[in-house]
C-alpha cells in the first residue's frame, strides 16, 4: 500500500501509549519520501468535533475529504508507528487544512 502525507487512514494505535485502545483515524504528516523508503511514519491520531469550541492554541478542526465527518486533532499527539499498523484509506487533508497544521508547528513545537 502507498502511504501518502496528508493521507488519512485507520491505524492500530494498540500499544502506541496508555490511553489507545484500538484503531483511530490518523493523519499521516511525514514525508512521501520517508514514507515509501522506511518502516515508520508519523501520524497524528484524529478525534471527533463534537461542539463549537476548541481546547487549546495547539488544536484545530477539519473536514476530512472523502468523508463527511468533522475532525480534530491536537498537534501535541505526535506519534511515530509501524508501518504494518496502517489500515484501510479513508480519505486526506485539504490544502488549505495542510496549512494551517505548519502553521500550528511553527508556532507551538518550533517555536523557541
Amino acid at each position: 500500500m502507498k502511504i501518502k502525507k496528508w493521507g488519512i487512514y485507520w491505524i492500530d494505535l494498540k500499544n502506541v501509549n496508555k490511553y489507545s485502545k484500538g484503531s483511530r483515524p490518523c493523519l499521516v504528516i511525514s514525508d512521501n519520501k520517508i514514507n515509501s523508503t522506511s518502516d515508520c511514519i508519523t501520524i497524528i491520531p484524529l478525534k471527533t468535533y463534537r461542539n463549537n469550541k476548541i481546547y487549546k492554541n495547539y488544536d484545530m478542526t477539519f473536514n476530512i475529504v472523502g468523508n463527511k465527518t468533522v475532525s480534530y486533532l491536537s498537534i501535541n499527539n505526535i506519534y511515530t508507528i509501524d508501518k504494518n499498523k496502517v489500515g484501510d484509506y479513508i480519505g486526506y487533508m485539504q490544502l488549505k487544512d495542510t496549512k494551517n497544521v505548519k502553521h500550528l508547528f511553527k508556532n507551538t513545537i518550533m517555536k523557541g
